[in-house]
C-alpha cells in the first residue's frame, strides 16, 4: 500500500482553494485518510524525510498549512 503526503501551500489556503484541491485529489482516486492544519517548519519537514526546497520553507513559514 502506498501513501502520499499532501501539503497545500499557504497562498492557496489564503485564496480559499483548499476544498477545491482536496476535491480534485479525491476525483483522481486518492482517499483522504486523515488531515490536519499545521505549521510545518523546515526541521519537521526534514524529520519526515521531505525534500525541502527554499520555496517550500519560505511558503510554509508564511502560515499554517493543511496536510492530508
Amino acid at each position: 500500500t502506498q501513501r502520499t503526503l499532501t501539503i497545500i501551500k499557504p497562498d492557496s489556503v489564503e485564496k480559499g482553494n483548499t476544498g477545491k484541491i482536496i476535491a480534485h485529489l479525491e476525483a483522481e482516486g486518492f482517499k483522504i485518510l486523515a488531515g490536519r492544519m499545521m505549521h510545518l517548519t523546515e526541521a519537521q519537514a526534514r524529520e519526515r524525510g521531505l525534500n525541502v526546497t527554499v520555496g517550500l520553507v519560505v511558503d510554509s513559514a508564511a502560515g499554517v498549512v493543511p496536510a492530508a
